[in-house]
């Protein structure tokens, strides 16, 4: 039973493809009656898997400049 004493546990290739599929354009509403989410659930992987994605992106570009830089 889920509920505030008891969340659901997902794994993160779960999270992965709910994300991909809000990304692909697959309403929000149309996702969560699938896959029986809570309403904020998909907004809240969405926020979180593109924030370790822009963390990505600024470590690489931080480890990059400098190989740049020197031609």
């Amino acid at each position: 039973m889920a509920g505030p004493k008891h969340p659901r546990h997902y794994d993160e290739a779960f999270k992965r493809q709910i994300v991909q599929l809000y990304e692909n354009g697959k309403p929000s509403r149309e996702i969560r009656a699938e896959y029986d989410i809570a309403r904020s659930t998909p907004r809240r992987w969405v926020r979180g898997i593109r924030d370790r994605r822009l963390e990505m992106e600024v470590d690489v570009s931080g480890q990059a400049a400098p190989v740049f830089a020197r031609k």
